[in-house]
């Protein structure tokens, strides 16, 4: 069951991003601070001691991981809560999706099952 989701690409998608993290337990999820000339785009979290960085833009948002300048990058749209996922441990993740399938019914998947998980709470 995907208990929240959310659809970055809007106008507000920086202040979406920010209260869907903190809705789900994940603290200091406040833009990355600039100097007052410049506009910032970038959201910087910690799950499990690994840095994340959201690259926002009103057309399409890139997750960084690891290095801001030279982690892996996944474009995607959407980002939501997934309790569905088998993981080890615990079964809440983080998950970013490029596309959203609109369901009839209870049995048809939302997002597809390939998308990027991030496991978050650990036992």
């Amino acid at each position: 069951m995907k208990q929240f989701k959310v659809n970055v690409c809007q106008e507000d998608g920086i202040k979406l991003i920010c209260e869907f993290l903190s809705k789900l337990g994940i603290s200091n999820t406040e833009p990355i601070k600039l100097p007052d000339y410049q506009f910032n785009r970038i959201i910087e979290f910690e799950i499990n001691g690994q840095k994340y960085y959201i690259e926002w833009f009103i057309n399409q948002c890139t997750l960084i991981i690891g290095d801001k300048k030279s982690g892996a990058r996944i474009p995607f749209r959407w980002m939501y809560q997934d309790t569905t996922f088998p993981l080890i441990g615990g079964n809440r993740s983080l998950g970013f999706s490029q596309d959203r399938t609109e369901t009839t019914s209870i049995l048809d998947r939302e997002f597809p099952f390939s998308v990027l998980r991030i496991p978050i709470n650990t036992y």
